[in-house]
């Protein structure tokens, strides 16, 4: 059998700096055991490619699922803000496949 997602409008916000969205922090490197200076070291992304930015330049979404890396706000990242408050981060490759833009 074949199934089809059910249309869902979502929120979303391109997340570059602290401050793009209010629930994102700054990162707390000491967690992940990296330098702010360190360049990204995500595991999160999929093609095994990071952003390639300083750490420093990361943010951190806490939600009720964080499980600590996958939850890294690289620069360009899309924060999607789901009608039952759920928020998650999506890879800008990831996001794309899923969502089209409606005015």
């Amino acid at each position: 059998m074949k199934y089809m997602r059910i249309p869902q409008y979502v929120e979303v916000t391109v997340w570059h700096k602290l401050g793009d969205h209010p629930e994102v922090e700054k990162l707390d490197v000491s967690r992940f055991d990296v330098s702010d200076t360190e360049l990204c070291t995500c595991l999160k992304k999929l093609n095994g490619e990071t952003c390639g930015r300083p750490m420093s330049e990361h943010g951190f979404l806490s939600t009720s699922e964080s499980d600590g890396k996958s939850n890294i706000v690289c620069p360009g990242d899309f924060i999607v803000e789901y009608d039952s408050g759920y928020i998650r981060v999506e890879m800008p490759d990831a996001f794309s496949k899923q969502w089209i833009m409606v005015q």
